[in-house]
């Protein structure tokens, strides 16, 4: 049986490559904050007319598989935009265009929060100047 490559070229995320890729995969949208995870694949919704061009955009900003991927935190009022962290950039997404990319969680804790930009041994713990 021949992939469904999709529009890009890349393979789309059906649900026989759903079951293929195995336990563990959910939506970014559903991540909890401070979970780490790798995308797995990006998943049309509902064909919508500027779905593929959505869907697009979001390889273009890293959203690729093998990549790791962290939500970082959610807005207050229906829990958007999340803010998604992908490489060393942080991203707002909309709840909606986070359910399109599918990821499985690592099970790798994120650093304490005092070592993630200024930890130990990098210089910015030198204290004061005179």
């Amino acid at each position: 049986m021949p992939l469904d490559t999709g529009t890009f070229g890349t393979p789309a995320m059906t649900s026989e490559r759903l079951s293929d890729a195995g336990a563990g995969v959910v939506r970014l949208a559903d991540l909890p904050p401070g979970v780490r995870a790798e995308v797995v694949g990006l998943e049309p919704l509902d064909g919508a007319p500027r779905e593929d061009e959505m869907m697009l955009q979001l390889m273009e900003i890293g959203f690729v598989e093998g990549e790791p991927v962290e939500v970082a935190t959610r807005g207050p009022v229906g829990r958007d935009p999340i803010a998604v962290k992908i490489g060393s950039t942080i991203f707002g997404l909309r709840r909606y265009e986070a359910s399109h990319v599918l990821v499985r969680p690592t099970g790798d804790a994120p650093p304490p929060a005092g070592e993630r930009a200024h930890g130990p041994g990098n210089g910015s713990d030198s204290g004061p100047t005179r």
